[in-house]
């Protein structure tokens, strides 16, 4: 991964959300909305494309370096290599957890541990699947897959969130610590899911297709 774009994203990461938190003092909260709700709706968007050009960075410069043919001539298996862009995205989304903390610290409401957990998981599943994307498509595909799956959540949503007394269940739900005790496990199959198919797909492409 360059080094330089992920310290630029850790960096820009907390500026960017402390700006729109600043901006957003001085208009009014909209349909009761908190004020906090929009530095933490567009941030948790922002978030998704940080970790999609994560996904990017260390699969394209792979292919640019024509590396993969090269690490396919080691004495490591397909799954050293899958896994190793795995554990680079846990630790780019370590990295961006801790931003997050550092950026909203004094935002109300403060993210319970419960619900940090539970927004760390979300975001290392989109990094994980924008990985599966990168790998079994190339192109504008593998880049534009991910944020098209955000962007169909988000629609599904908004008749939830248009509503105030939907609104208001989702956050009970949200704020209710038993909620994030079954969301963990599912975030865990799924990702479980993710890697495996990765896994197949990137073992099933030959070297010639993999550096294209």
């Amino acid at each position: 991964m360059h080094w330089k774009w992920a310290a630029a994203s850790a960096v820009g990461w907390p500026v960017f959300v402390r700006a729109l938190q600043w901006l957003s003092e001085f208009g009014p909260a909209s349909q009761g909305r908190p004020r906090w709700m929009l530095p933490a709706a567009v941030s948790s968007i922002m978030a998704a494309q940080v970790v999609t050009g994560m996904a990017v960075s260390i699969i394209e410069r792979e292919r640019s370096k024509e590396t993969f043919a090269w690490l396919r001539t080691l004495p490591v298996s397909d799954w050293h290599v899958v896994l190793s862009k795995f554990v680079a995205a846990f630790v780019f989304c370590l990295a961006l957890g801790l931003a997050w903390v550092l950026a909203l610290w004094d935002v109300g409401p403060i993210l319970t541990l419960p619900q940090f957990v539970s927004a760390w998981c979300v975001t290392f599943l989109m990094a994980s699947f924008a990985i599966l994307c990168q790998i079994a498509f190339s192109g504008r595909v593998a880049v534009m897959s991910p944020m098209l799956v955000v962007f169909l959540v988000l629609t599904a949503a908004m008749p939830i969130l248009s509503s105030d007394q939907s609104f208001e269940r989702m956050l009970a739900l949200w704020r209710d610590p038993a909620t994030h005790v079954w969301v963990w496990p599912v975030c865990a199959v799924v990702e479980a899911l993710i890697v495996g198919a990765t896994y197949v797909s990137f073992h099933a492409r030959d070297t010639h297709s993999l550096v294209k």
